[in-house]
């Protein structure tokens, strides 16, 4: 938990600014940043992830980044989109406990379309001037979805397709945290990130975290 919590800090220290930068110079004053968390609630995250780790981590940075120039959202989705939370302001104690309680309620169940998470996703995010914007992507991997589904693996993946040059022209990085074991689906992840001038981390693994500025945060 605490290198996963130290993670997505790192993701945002790395968009804007250099190794030197401190905690509390996360937000420039004339910029508002938007960060959408997409959470892969599939059954095969049962296996990838058996203590919730994913969601675990989402609630601690809600609970230790600072309040003013950030807005949060969400996307829990399987094969349907199951909750959301378009990007909003966490200043108030209510605002953030209302966050957290809707994302602890996610559980991992069903099929995975990664391209249905991902799409809307990109629809919640504001165009509000002098916003950056950035989206979080926390899953095991590939689309897969059964013979019975109203969409198939080919609409996701064009419809992934496009949403991630969409993000590219927008300047939106997706940055991905794998939970999978095969390399096929953390291929696609990093796919992902790399399309949108990202970076991909293992959510298992501190390897690559290093070369971050780790230190300017309490363990």
């Amino acid at each position: 938990m605490k290198v996963l919590r130290k993670l997505l800090y790192c993701i945002i220290l790395a968009l804007f600014f250099p190794l030197t930068g401190y905690a509390e110079e996360i937000v420039p004053e004339k910029e508002q940043i938007e960060i959408i968390f997409v959470i892969d609630s599939s059954g095969s995250m049962k296996t990838n992830d058996r203590s919730g780790i994913g969601i675990d981590m989402v609630q601690a940075f809600i609970d230790t980044m600072q309040t003013q120039g950030i807005r949060i959202g969400y996307v829990a989705y399987n094969n349907e989109i199951l909750s959301y939370s378009a990007p909003e302001t966490i200043e108030t104690t209510e605002k953030r406990k209302r966050l957290k309680d809707q994302i602890s309620s996610i559980t991992y169940s069903g099929d995975t379309d990664i391209g249905l998470g991902v799409s809307h996703a990109c629809e919640l995010f504001s165009e509000k001037e002098n916003t950056r914007r950035i989206m979080v992507l926390i899953s095991d991997g590939e689309t897969d979805l059964s013979a019975g589904s109203p969409r198939t693996e080919a609409q996701s993946s064009q419809e992934l397709d496009y949403c991630m040059n969409w993000c590219r022209d927008e300047n939106i990085p997706i940055y991905t945290i794998a939970f999978g074991q095969y390399d096929g689906s953390i291929a696609v992840l990093k796919k992902i990130a790399e399309e949108t001038k990202a970076e991909s981390y293992s959510g298992k693994c501190r390897r690559g975290l290093d070369r971050n500025p780790l230190r300017h945060f309490p363990e």
